[in-house]
C-alpha cells in the first residue's frame, strides 16, 4: 500500500514538473516574440495582388548628422533618391570588410540611382581620432556621417553591425540587410 502511494506521489510530482516546464516555455516564447517584434525594424511584408507585387513599407526615421567636413546632412535631403544607409564602426571586422563592398556598390550603381550613406556609430568608438585615422588610411568615395549621440542606433533599433537599410525615393525602408551587403543584394532590391 505504501508503495502505491509513493508511485502516485511520484507521478503527481512528474506531471506537475512537466506542466511547469510547458508553462515556462509558453511564457518565454510569447515574451520573446513580443520583444522581437517591438525592437527590430521589420522587413517589408509582401503580398500578391492580381499578379503584381505590392509591398508595405516602414518610413525611414529622419536624422541630421555631421559629415567629414562638419556640414549638417539630413536624410530628408535625399528625398527622391534611393539610399543605402549602413551603420559601422572601425573596430568591427565585418564593417571594415563591408567598406570595400560599399565602394564597389557606389562605383557600379550610378549616384542618380543610389546614394550610399555610411553612418559611423561614433558613440561606440574609442575616439573620434581613431575614426579619422581609419578614414585617412582607407579613403572612400561615398558619404560618411558621424552619429556621436547614438540617435541612428536608437531610432533604427540597431543591435548588430553592420546593418544596412535600402530606402526608396519616397523615404520608405524596402529592405534591411544584416551583415556585409553585396552589389547583388542591392541590385536585387533596388527599385527599377
Amino acid at each position: 500500500m505504501a508503495n502505491g502511494k509513493r508511485k502516485r506521489s511520484f507521478l503527481k510530482i512528474v506531471v506537475s514538473l512537466l506542466l511547469v516546464a510547458v508553462m515556462i516555455t509558453v511564457i518565454y516564447t510569447v515574451n520573446h516574440e513580443t520583444l522581437k517584434s517591438n525592437t527590430q525594424v521589420k522587413e517589408p511584408r509582401t503580398r500578391k495582388n492580381k499578379g503584381t507585387e505590392v509591398t508595405s513599407f516602414k518610413s525611414a526615421p529622419n536624422f541630421t548628422l555631421l559629415n567629414g567636413e562638419n556640414d549638417k546632412v539630413t536624410l530628408a535631403d535625399y528625398k527622391g533618391q534611393s539610399i543605402l544607409l549602413t551603420t559601422w564602426t572601425t573596430w568591427c571586422k565585418e564593417c571594415r570588410a563591408e567598406m570595400a563592398s560599399l565602394e564597389t556598390i557606389q562605383r557600379k550603381i550610378p549616384q542618380k540611382w543610389l546614394r550610399v550613406l555610411a553612418v559611423n556609430m561614433t558613440s561606440e568608438e574609442t575616439s573620434v581620432k581613431s575614426v579619422e585615422k581609419y578614414l585617412n588610411e582607407n579613403p572612400v568615395s561615398f558619404t560618411i556621417l558621424f552619429d556621436k549621440k547614438g540617435e541612428v542606433k536608437e531610432d533604427y533599433h540597431i543591435f548588430g553591425i553592420p546593418t544596412s537599410f535600402l530606402i526608396d525615393p519616397y523615404g520608405k525602408i524596402i529592405h534591411t540587410f544584416r551583415g556585409v551587403v553585396s552589389v547583388k543584394d542591392v541590385q536585387d532590391w533596388l527599385p527599377q
